[in-house]
């Protein structure tokens, strides 16, 4: 790989759950470039709510997911992992 290919980002997350979204949401709008790994698998697969999140108490992990992106998309200087609608199905 080049180093024009190459990105450079300032903080890796792992993990696109509610922490890590919110991590890269405040990192994005400090301008920093920021990379959101996942995998996929989630750790709350048994539930159909997500509980102790403020302003969202109760929420459909989808939802959370939906509008968590939304907010995200504002920042170019933070890459998402694919939208992938089977991370909560």
């Amino acid at each position: 790989m080049s180093d024009d290919e190459r990105t450079l980002y300032d903080v890796i997350i792992v993990g696109a759950g509610p922490a890590g979204l919110s991590a890269a949401l405040v990192l994005g709008r400090s301008r920093r470039r920021v990379l959101v790994c996942n995998e996929g698998e989630h750790r709350n697969a048994a539930s159909g709510a997500l509980h102790g999140f403020l302003t969202r108490d109760g929420i459909d992990p989808r939802e959370l997911l939906r509008i968590s992106r939304q907010q995200l998309d504002r920042y170019d200087t933070v890459t998402l992992p694919p939208n992938r609608a089977d991370w909560y199905d």
